[in-house]
């Protein structure tokens, strides 16, 4: 046997087990220490003692990859001892051989770049409805789908697995395209227990390239890296924790790319996400993909999390081999999203920076998350002052509770009793001081739990995907998921269960009938009837609209507008609404909704009294904050000094004689829709409506029907309103109007039709009604509003004079408007006392807005919250730098124009009024 042949079955054996030195050896027989091709630059981790003499043998290792376990090689066949000569001959035959193969290697690597950049440019984006991410419940971040060949290696035969694989960019530092991965619908390569779903761009590199998701996140001012194997693995990162994810596609990549991270961020915080292979064993290691994340976590100064999973959850084939659960898609397809976002975050709260603020170098061991936080009975979620926060695995809610409350009962409440003494022992059975310590410190390092995370009943956007919460189970784009099925950031506990959708959705003959039934109320504007009709459409969705609009049902005594509300607007939405009285709070309204997303309708919302006024404002506080999507919160103070707050997503309907909408923001975000006495109709009329209403009300599946409708029109709903509103915006000049009216237009065209209008079919709808009624509150502004309450507030006078309005003595305190109902001087007097002086010479109205008579004037007009804000946003206003004496005392003044508020008051040649 050759000596090249001899050194070259060496090489093999040594390559078999990962070991490639990086130069020649010397193979003398002495222990001999060298680099391993692909580690850390200046590491030594390979060593050997091999003699060539006449029976070649010796053994090799690597410290790193396998401790203290050495592999025992000898050559199959004897050969002529080697001279130093030869030795000397060899390893330079050696050295060109390498470079020889590497350079090749290299035109390979290129030649498959090409072919990888030139497949990815041609291939279209790839849908979230891929097979594989569906299967795995993830999106598709950065993928593209086409064609994949597989080329026979023995015969050269090239044929085209499947058109629809996915690609995996492996891409450098740069984004630099140089390889793909191919991901098949199903194991379509090779056969039986061998097939497999993934393969590789053939002669493309793989070394210290990655897939790349999402962009940097800080944490502790510190740029956050998580690397993990695979593709589904990588996703569920991202979906979870929105940090940025690198999936180096195997363990050998995990260590390649963590260096290239490390060297350009070297403050960044790198967490090995590694898959638990418990079910994988070797020769010599245990759990290769914790093994090797560990072995890179401590070269590069980074951490390590694993997921949690009992062998308990493993099962064995007929042969004997074990198989389970490894990785995080896998946990996140069991426990949900939230499971994992615990996990990365205790994670990186094991990574703050230590107290002197310098960035801890070679751990002796690279940090874990505590195996107890991943107990499968319950997570810790953080807390806020004294209140604690936990996911129940079982109850599937989230549960709070005080660190009073934590009694021995409340624990078995939580985990079964040998859980708990299998985990903190006694000679008592538990050990509860020590419990308790775990719970406070690990709450403590996962900080303050966000409430607003948690996502009640109701329909929700979800990262694009329209969700509906029933209580016990999701919808999730229409089909039917377990509440810990879907991978999401956000948490949906466990709730009572609202009534089922029925099987077979509302028809659009039967969503056109129930528009004709609103066609027979007696409104004074016939739009009003399409304005309801979507409003009871969209309630029950009213989570997942980015614009919530508000009706309001009003008319005088007997005119059957709480009739309509409740068999109509409350009755088509039974099961899923909260019916509330007009004597409600806004605090009994808010703790009645939770975390939920559900319509509200409020009957008898009357305001005949300040305590009443005080109230409904209040409630309308509370639906000004639902209208629009935003991530504002409303914050609440408590008795203790506690803060609370929350985010409102319902859609309300009101019903009163009186309607009292003090601002513009109102206004905007509340339609009336007024309903006419019964002597303006006919007395058919109503006999019709009766009947109507009576049969919906004895029709027990309609609202389940209606429910099933807008759950699968929802795609079609969302995409209807946004035509509708911009077709609305522009039919009546405003955006704000637009969204109101549009919103629920929108909802009216989805209750009869199943297909998204375009913007002709829009806007006939649109100008099939006169819309003047519902557009003329919203001509003034509060500015407008404010002058107009002042202008009307009555000011009591001496003597038989009586109360006069402040625009009565404004008149009567110029020459050229007056009616003589009041003396001049007595006019401007009392006008002055109120902090208002009429200039007639510079035509000129100015308030002193300091003037505590003024002020006491207008402080129970709801329209009036900022008069010299208000004031100065009329056409024309001017501050007045002179300041000017009111009973004594100086104040600045607001100046606004005489003639705009007089011009229709002159007096008639005959004294008499026009």
């Amino acid at each position: 046997m050759s000596t090249n042949a001899v050194i070259d079955e060496l090489m093999s054996a040594m390559r078999e087990q990962g070991i490639e030195p990086s130069q020649p050896l010397k193979l003398d027989g002495t222990l001999e220490r060298f680099h391993i091709t692909g580690d850390r630059k200046g590491s030594i981790n390979g060593w050997a003692k091999i003699h060539m003499d006449s029976r070649p043998a010796g053994a090799f290792g690597c410290m790193k990859r396998y401790g203290r376990h050495s592999f025992v090689w000898r050559a199959q066949r004897e050969t002529t001892p080697i001279s130093a000569h030869e030795l000397q001959a060899q390893r330079a035959d050696w050295a060109r051989r390498k470079f020889e193969q590497t350079t090749l290697a290299d035109k390979r690597h290129a030649d498959a770049a090409t072919r990888a950049r030139a497949l990815w440019s041609a291939a279209p984006t790839a849908s979230d409805e891929h097979p594989y991410l569906v299967r795995k419940g993830v999106s598709a971040h950065g993928l593209r789908t086409g064609p994949w060949e597989f080329i026979n290696k023995e015969t050269g035969e090239v044929r085209t697995l499947t058109s629809n694989a996915l690609y995996v960019p492996l891409c450098d530092l740069t984004q630099t395209v140089h390889s793909l991965q191919g991901i098949f619908p199903g194991k379509i390569l090779g056969r039986g227990e061998s097939a497999r779903d993934k393969d590789y761009l053939k002669d493309g590199a793989k070394r210290g390239l990655f897939h790349s998701i999402g962009s940097v996140q800080m944490f502790d001012n510190r740029p956050v890296f998580i690397l993990c194997e695979g593709y589904a693995t990588g996703a569920t990162l991202y979906e979870a924790t929105h940090h940025r994810v690198l999936v180096t596609f195997d363990t050998g990549n995990l260590l390649p790319v963590g260096e290239s991270i490390r060297e350009k961020h070297p403050d960044a915080i790198i967490l090995y996400a590694a898959d638990n292979d418990q079910w994988t064993v070797t020769a010599t290691i245990d759990n290769p993909g914790v093994h090797f994340a560990r072995e890179a976590a401590s070269e590069i100064d980074g951490l390590v999390v694993v997921p949690p999973f009992a062998h308990a959850e493993g099962s064995q084939d007929p042969e004997g081999k074990w198989s389970g659960p490894t990785d995080f898609n896998d946990l996140a397809l069991r426990d949900g999203n939230a499971a994992v976002a615990a996990l990365i975050e205790a994670a990186l709260v094991a990574a703050r920076l230590p107290p002197s603020g310098k960035i801890a170098k070679k751990p002796q061991k690279p940090e874990e998350v505590d195996p107890l936080s991943a107990n499968g009975h319950f997570t810790i979620l953080g807390f806020d002052h004294d209140d604690y926060f936990f996911f129940h695995h079982h109850k599937r809610q989230v549960v709070t509770c005080t660190w009073k409350e934590m009694s021995k009962k409340w624990m078995i409440m939580m985990a079964p009793a040998n859980w708990w003494e299998r985990s903190f022992p006694s000679d008592k059975g538990i050990n509860e001081t020590k419990a308790l310590e775990w719970i406070f410190q690990t709450a403590g390092s996962r900080g303050i739990y966000d409430p607003s995370k948690i996502r009640g009943r109701g329909a929700w956007n979800d990262k694009g995907r329209t969700v509906f919460h029933h209580g016990a189970y999701l919808t999730v784009d229409g089909v039917a998921t377990r509440l810990v099925d879907i991978p999401s950031a956000y948490v949906y506990p466990m709730s009572r269960e609202l009534p089922d959708p029925a099987a077979l959705p509302m028809t659009d003959t039967e969503g056109a009938h129930l528009v004709s039934v609103a066609e027979l109320v007696r409104w004074s504007m016939p739009g009003s009837a399409a304005l309801m009709a979507g409003w009871v459409m969209l309630a029950p969705i009213c989570g997942a609209i980015g614009w919530r609009p508000h009706i309001w049902l009003t008319g005088p005594a007997g005119s059957g507008k709480s009739t309509v509300q409740k068999m109509f607007c409350a009755g088509l939405t039974a099961g899923i609404n909260i019916y509330a009285q007009g004597n409600s709070t806004e605090a009994g309204i808010r703790q009645e909704l939770k975390a939920d997303a559900l319509p509200v309708l409020v009957d008898e919302a009357e305001s005949n009294n300040e305590r009443e006024k005080q109230r409904l404002e209040s409630v309308l506080s509370l639906i000004r904050q639902t209208s629009s999507e935003s991530q504002a919160k409303t914050l609440k103070g408590t008795i203790s000094g506690t803060g609370q707050h929350y985010q409102i997503r319902s859609m309300f309907c009101m019903a009163s004689i009186n309607v009292n909408l003090p601002t513009k923001a109102d206004i905007d975000r509340l339609t009336k829709l007024v309903i006419k006495s019964p002597k303006d109709a006919g007395a058919d009329n109503w006999i019709r409506l009766e009947s109507e209403l009576n049969a919906i009300d004895r029709d027990d599946s309609i609202s389940s029907r209606l429910l099933a409708r807008a759950l699968t029109l929802m795609p079609v709903i969302l995409k209807s309103i946004d035509v509708f509103r911009k077709t609305a915006a522009v039919h009546f000049g405003t955006q704000r109007d637009g969204d109101q009216f549009g919103t629920l237009l929108a909802g009216c065209w989805c209750m009869q039709k199943s297909h998204v209008p375009d913007e002709s079919e829009a806007l006939s709808m649109i100008e099939r009604y006169n819309w003047q009624e519902h557009t003329e509150d919203q001509d003034q502004d509060d500015s407008s509003k404010a002058l107009e309450a002042l202008l009307g507030a009555k000011i009591r006078m001496p003597g038989t004079v009586g109360d006069q309005s402040v625009f009565d003595l404004i008149r009567e305190s110029t020459t050229a408007y007056r009616l003589n109902t009041v003396a001049q001087d007595l006019a401007e007097q009392t006008l002055r006392r109120h902090g208002i002086i009429v200039d007639s010479i510079g035509n000129r109205l100015m308030f002193g807005t300091g003037v505590s008579n003024l002020k006491e004037l207008i402080a129970r007009m709801p329209a009036i919250t900022d008069l010299r804000g208000q004031l100065l946003r009329l056409a024309g206003a001017e501050r007045i730098d002179k300041t000017y004496k009111f009973n004594g005392h100086a104040s600045k003044v607001i100046s606004i124009g005489l003639t705009p508020i007089l011009g229709d008051s002159k007096a008639s040649e005959d004294s008499s009024p026009i």
